[in-house]
């Protein structure tokens, strides 16, 4: 008699205490997800900034006088970036794109600096920072051989 009084399912308690594990656990993997995906991206910008420094200093070293980007032309008193020094390092695929015609945002903005000083490009970029922190900015330079002088 005394058996049929127990039920053998969970009380409230279990199930209870099982939901509040589960939401810790799932908050938990969501943050290390994010902080993952935030690395990945500062991963991926470093590797981009390399190719677009890359294709500047080959575009200086290689081209043709005409097709320099740094020409005396581009290099007065002032030492201010052109347009082609400037550009987007991230292109995410806007969340509103059908996929008939992929429409991308230009996010992450560099610009390159000339430099008469031993021929150096640096390339500067602000990223978001993460959560909370503030944003943070990223500078890399490299030497060019060939930067014509004034």
């Amino acid at each position: 008699m005394n058996n049929r009084r127990h039920s053998r399912g969970f009380s409230l308690v279990e199930v209870l205490a099982s939901c509040v594990v589960l939401s810790v656990a799932s908050i938990g993997i969501t943050a290390v997800w994010r902080l993952a995906d935030y690395k990945a991206l500062l991963t991926r910008l470093d590797h981009r900034t390399d190719r677009v420094l890359r294709e500047y200093y080959e575009l200086q070293t290689f081209a043709p006088k005409s097709a320099k980007p740094l020409t005396d032309a581009t290099l007065p008193a002032g030492y201010a970036p052109q347009d082609p020094l400037n550009g987007f390092l991230y292109h995410p695929l806007k969340s509103n794109s059908s996929h008939s015609d992929p429409q991308y945002d230009d996010r992450i903005p560099y610009s390159i600096n000339p430099s008469l000083e031993g021929g150096k490009l640096t390339l500067t970029y602000t990223v978001p920072g993460y959560s909370s922190e503030a944003a943070q900015t990223f500078i890399k330079t490299i030497t060019v051989n060939p930067l014509p002088t004034p």
